[in-house]
């Protein structure tokens, strides 16, 4: 599942698109682990 930012809501993510998906996060510099970088919500 990804965040789209147009539609600002959780998105699935088939399988045969997940490959790019990937690719664009780590391009971009996204964490690839469970811990999140920023300060806790709420």
């Amino acid at each position: 599942m990804v965040f789209d930012r147009e539609f600002n809501i959780p998105v699935d993510v088939d399988d045969a698109v997940l490959g790019e998906v990937l690719r664009r996060m780590r391009e971009a510099g996204a964490p690839e682990t469970d811990g999140y970088p920023g300060r806790p919500c709420g």
